[in-house]
């Protein structure tokens, strides 16, 4: 069975991370997994997108319409994917702003969202999370990767076992750090009951 995810946000959040913990968890389970990172201004705000393929899979680039899960880290940068989502698809987000890089060079101010969630239609699931506040409560707010994670995990939208994601975790992350990171995957495994679904018109 193939999966592909694609993990999007600005530099600084921690989205190559999250992607190299998530291919790491199937890489332990014995699963085929390629990933692929493209960086824009990263250590500037700019974007940075990461995707992951698992199963038969050989190409490290997620083709046209083809995403199952769409993980952002940011609202904006989400919507910039919405018109490659195939119908079935779920959109988990943080719901934190931070606008990225490209948004100040324009001169432009943070767009409304409602339209571009809207124009996707029934066909896609898209919840948020306050993921931020979360990782706060874990003990820093830098985990928000690891409540992602532990979020689309208890979405169903990984298909990897919880000790193959903690022990994925130790490895990519070490020691320094590693009890705030499982603590914040129980959160974000947690947060599914709280999670907002957004409801999109008929």
């Amino acid at each position: 069975m193939q999966r592909n995810i694609k993990i999007v946000g600005v530099g600084g959040q921690g989205v190559v991370t999250a992607g190299m913990a998530i291919s790491e968890a199937y890489r332990i389970e014995g699963i085929n997994v390629v990933m692929s990172e493209i960086h824009g201004l990263s250590q500037r705000g700019g974007s940075v997108s990461v995707d992951i393929r698992s199963g038969n899979v050989h190409s490290p680039i997620i083709p046209s319409n083809r995403i199952d899960l769409l993980l952002a880290f940011e609202p904006l940068e989400a919507a910039r994917f919405f018109p490659t989502l195939p119908a079935g698809s779920t959109v988990l987000m943080s719901d934190e702003r931070l606008p990225p890089v490209w948004l100040g060079i324009r001169r432009m101010e943070y767009p409304d969202l409602t339209g571009k969630i809207e124009s996707i239609g029934k066909k896609v699931r898209v919840v948020s999370i306050k993921a931020v506040d979360m990782a706060r409560e874990a003990g820093n707010y830098k985990a928000v990767n690891t409540i992602l994670i532990g979020a689309a995990f208890g979405l169903g939208q990984i298909g990897v076992k919880k000790q193959s994601l903690i022990n994925a975790l130790k490895e990519i992350i070490g020691d320094r750090g590693i009890d705030i990171n499982l603590k914040a995957l129980e959160y974000g495994i947690g947060s599914v009951s709280s999670m907002k679904e957004i409801s999109l018109p008929s």
